[in-house]
């Protein structure tokens, strides 16, 4: 976590070895408010998701090349878990929407609870 006003890099990487960098896409760090919420792994290991509660958005990087492959608005988004499909990540928000992504774009399970409010963590169980 960052100053909201600034815009430190938030996502990286690190290997066993030692060695770790962070990513420094201005569509990463632009809009994410200093705040990183949650990070998760698609099941297949092929997307990191790290989403920003604070900045509205979720970011997609492709673990192979390290590229941005979309940023996601969703109010208020911070669980994600691992999908039901190669690539998807499962979304939740403190205002009760629970959706799978792939990529970014809405794809599978989406449900929005009005009378229910997430503490916004979220788990896969199988």
């Amino acid at each position: 976590q960052g100053n909201a006003g600034s815009e430190p890099g938030l996502i990286g990487w690190a290997k066993r070895s030692g060695e770790s960098a962070l990513l420094e896409a201005a569509e990463i760090s632009s809009g994410l408010k200093g705040y990183i919420g949650s990070v998760a792994l698609s099941a297949d290991g092929r997307r990191l998701a790290a989403s920003a509660p604070k900045g509205g958005r979720v970011v997609y990087i492709d673990t192979e090349t390290s590229e941005v492959v979309a940023v996601s608005p969703l109010r208020d988004v911070c669980g994600l878990a691992p999908g039901l499909t190669e690539r998807s990540i499962v979304e939740t928000t403190g205002f009760g929407v629970v959706r799978e992504t792939r990529d970014g774009r809405p794809s599978g399970i989406s449900q929005k609870w009005s009378e229910i409010a997430f503490d916004n963590h979220v788990r896969r169980l199988a």
